[in-house]
């Protein structure tokens, strides 16, 4: 009880501050644009009920097995640099993008490395700059992760050399169905594509 007291305390202190930055604003006009681009891909899902209608008539081999795959901790371990780069490709290949500003593409980056480099806390009453990782409360964190997401793990599947028949994706939680033969193999493949996240 103690504990989860501090933990809201904490988490409330640093929503106040994320509130009053001076990126706020312009992190949630980011999120509005990016938001337009993610899960335009064919293993996107969008809530449960998508989820339940693909697996409802789903049956399962007796050489499968239904996987989940999770990434550990996703703000903090996706490297911000490395995402932006994945969010030019999705604008320049995308440009549904465009019709919610009037800012071009490497405004649009620009802005989101400006956000990206004024994130602050405070922790037990001293300010804290984050250098690794989105910021946790941060309106344009989401899109941001699940954009990176979608192209490193699209790059995995395509590169894999036994991909799994069924591979389900939302934000970051992975739903599968494998070979049990090439599980292992298909494990160790995803993780090494993409080495700061597992």
């Amino acid at each position: 009880m103690v504990c989860e007291m501090l933990l809201k305390s904490v988490f409330l202190e640093d929503l106040v501050l994320e509130l009053r930055s001076v990126s706020y604003d312009s992190s949630r006009f980011l999120a509005d644009i990016l938001s337009s681009v993610v899960g335009k891909t064919p293993h996107h899902i969008k809530d449960t009920k998508q989820f339940l209608d693909i697996v409802s008539d789903l049956n399962i081999a007796p050489d499968e097995l239904i996987v989940s795959y999770n990434v550990t901790a996703l703000l903090t371990s996706v490297p911000v640099d490395n995402a932006i780069e994945a969010i030019r490709v999705r604008l320049e290949e995308d440009t549904s993008w465009t019709t919610r500003t009037y800012l071009n593409a490497e405004q649009v980056l620009r802005l989101l490395k400006f956000c990206r480099n004024t994130t602050y806390f405070v922790f037990r009453g001293q300010f804290f700059k984050q250098n690794h990782g989105a910021a946790m409360g941060g309106p344009v964190s989401p899109p941001t992760c699940n954009l990176f997401i979608e192209q490193c793990k699209g790059l995995a599947l395509e590169s894999a050399p036994h991909p799994p028949r069924v591979w389900l994706r939302y934000v970051d939680d992975t739903f599968v169905v494998i070979k049990r033969e090439h599980f292992s193999e298909f494990t160790e493949h995803i993780n090494s594509q993409c080495k700061v996240i597992t």
